[in-house]
């Protein structure tokens, strides 16, 4: 099994706390500002910022038009991650789809059932063949041609019966090997199947204990951006629960525990009502 090693709080605003405090203003934070600023022109919204990565981000505009309300920047962490936990639930769904195959062939596979019962009845047949020839000898004077002619037809046919068993129960015994080695291939697949979800419990459980914890730090971050004033002097309105703010210029500021995510959304200028 493969385990992944974690930054556990990384990315940006990362003792973002305790920097705020020195007059040279903290860079984050004026990223952050720059976003803000540039979210509310109104001819060109975002378009200052649409290169612009924070710190091991993934950022990305979405500009809307006539019909949408607000434009967004966003930024995303962990994609690496991410992608990696997606690549995961593939080789895990694949892996159960392979186990689920090699078990319905194993099922369907009779092994050497058949086979054998087939050598069985010709061996029989050959035995019952073998004590008449037997009994000939031993209880008939041959004297004729035809007699020994057809002493000779039976010792071909035993021959020939037998031979035919031996063939059958080879035959058996290899169908037995293949539903044995079916058996084999299938509890080996198991066991990856296995292995492979945990392996992806373990990435996906960690991973969302890193967003979380990054997420807070995200939080803490922007708290002391804002409330210092640092992005701009802004009347704000702040859920807590909801990690998002609310600027007194419309825009709003929030994170969200899944990746973790950072938006920043103003008004669409664009927007016209219905």
């Amino acid at each position: 099994m493969k385990f992944f090693k974690f930054t556990i709080v990384a990315g940006v605003f990362v003792g973002c706390a305790t920097v705020l405090v020195n007059a040279k203003a903290n860079e984050e934070c004026a990223q952050i500002k720059q976003i803000i600023d540039s979210g509310m022109n109104r001819q060109y919204p975002f378009a200052a910022v649409a290169g612009l990565n924070l710190p091991n981000a993934d950022c990305w505009t979405d500009i809307g038009d006539r019909d949408s309300k607000r434009n967004f920047y966003s930024c995303e962490w962990n994609a690496d991650y991410y992608s990696k936990l997606d690549e995961l639930k593939n080789e895990r769904d694949e892996l159960s789809d392979a186990r689920g195959e090699l078990f319905e062939a194993w099922i369907e596979h009779d092994g050497g059932l058949y086979a054998w019962e087939k050598a069985e009845a010709l061996q029989l047949e050959a035995n019952e063949l073998i004590q008449t020839y037997n009994y000939a000898i031993s209880n008939i004077v041959i004297t004729t041609q035809a007699q020994q002619a057809r002493l000779m037809e039976w010792q071909s046919e035993i021959q020939q019966l037998q031979r035919q068993a031996q063939s059958a129960q080879n035959n058996a015994q290899a169908l037995d090997r293949e539903h044995d080695e079916l058996l084999a291939k299938y509890d080996a697949k198991i066991k990856e199947s296995e292995d492979k979800i945990q392996e992806t419990e373990a990435l996906e459980k960690n991973l969302e204990i890193m967003a979380n914890q990054q997420a807070d730090a995200l939080y803490t971050g922007l708290y002391e951006c804002i409330s210092s004033g640092a992005i701009g002097n802004y009347a704000y309105q702040v859920d807590s629960q909801r990690k998002e703010w609310n600027l007194e210029n419309d825009c709003f500021v929030g994170i969200s525990d899944s990746g973790p995510t950072l938006y920043i959304s103003c008004p669409n200028p664009s927007y016209q009502v219905q």
